[in-house]
């Protein structure tokens, strides 16, 4: 995780986890956006291992609150992280074509990464085993480096694609293991 960038993934996979792990071992200070009201387990699971440089960002706090707390983690250094495919209860979203069909998507990650000029990465995580000890794939790609000129929809289409082409790729595996 490199501090000041926001860093969007999906509910595919896991990458709490390694981020969690990053920030136990000190290597980044990240900061998740998630609400509170659904997210009790996780935060259980961040109090027991005293995992002190990751910090949440309460996902239902007001807008105002909410772009103020992430600007001050970006500026400290925090690689912030937020979840695409997830859109605030009455938020407004923006669509794409995702698999062949119309999906909303949270503008917040595009916007935030517009305004404040940060880099944009996806980020994901898949299990490559089935063992309780299994190794982790992590995949990180740039989608903006937070300089010139990009547009929401941009970098909108840019998420989108780079996650429905991992989604495919991983169906494609999992439909090798079968036959």
């Amino acid at each position: 995780f490199t501090g000041g960038s926001i860093y969007i993934g999906a509910h595919y996979g896991d990458w709490l986890i390694p981020a969690a792990k990053l920030a136990g071992k000190r290597a980044a200070r990240v900061a998740i956006i998630a609400d509170s009201r659904t997210t009790p387990k996780f935060r259980r699971l961040i109090a027991e291992r005293n995992l002190s440089g990751l910090a949440i960002i309460d996902a239902s706090a007001s807008a105002i609150d909410l772009a103020l707390a992430i600007k001050s983690y970006i500026d400290r250094d925090y690689a912030v992280c937020f979840l695409g495919d997830r859109i605030r209860q009455q938020g407004e979203h923006i669509a794409a074509n995702f698999l062949g069909e119309a999906a909303p998507f949270s503008p917040g990650p595009f916007a935030v990464a517009r305004l404040l000029q940060r880099p944009l990465y996806f980020f994901s995580c898949r299990r490559t085993s089935r063992t309780a000890h299994g190794r982790d794939s992590v995949r990180c790609v740039e989608l903006w480096n937070g300089q010139g000129e990009t547009s929401q929809a941009e970098l909108l289409q840019r998420y989108v694609s780079t996650l429905e082409a991992q989604v495919r790729v991983e169906g494609r595996r999992v439909e090798a293991r079968l036959l």
